[in-house]
């Protein structure tokens, strides 16, 4: 019965509390780099400059005033030391094969987001504004907070 009890309570708070951090999220879309930002942290990309929290916080300092994202760390390249590049790592690579996993299992029509099954890195790299309306609009909040964690596997080795 105790058991029963938390997982009721589990249930309520992740219906509850999760919809409400994803709308701050989507309300500061308006601001390319932040929201890309916000995309590249969801999707655990990595960066030399720091943790995510702290370079949205340099962002609205104005250290920083883009976000570039590549494939590799070895594409970083020569950018200000205002724009923030970060790369996908391992995690990343097990959120995709998540998503993929997801979408093929219960067709998921990729039409409205231009986008094609599977989902590669590349989509997450160059068509990441289309994968972030995705993530936030074509799945239900549980399932995109479920996706995202890392600890979580979906596919079969």
């Amino acid at each position: 019965m105790k058991k029963v009890f938390v997982l009721l309570i589990s249930l309520i708070l992740m219906t509850t509390a999760v919809p409400g951090c994803r709308n701050a999220t989507q309300v500061q879309k308006d601001d390319s780099a932040v929201a890309k930002m916000l995309y590249a942290s969801e999707m655990w990309f990595t960066s030399d400059a720091g943790t995510w929290t702290s370079i949205i916080s340099h962002y609205s300092d104005g250290e920083y005033n883009d976000c570039v994202l590549v494939r590799f760390e070895s594409e970083k390249g020569d950018y200000a030391d205002n724009v923030v590049v970060a790369w996908p790592t391992e995690t990343t690579e097990r959120i995709l094969l998540n998503l993929n996993y997801y979408i093929d299992y219960t067709n998921v029509d990729l039409t409205p987001y231009s986008l094609s099954f599977p989902i590669t890195m590349s989509d997450l790299v160059d068509k990441w504004g289309n994968v972030y309306d995705l993530l936030h609009n074509g799945l239900d909040d549980f399932v995109w907070e479920y996706l995202r964690n890392p600890e979580h596997k979906l596919w079969e080795e």
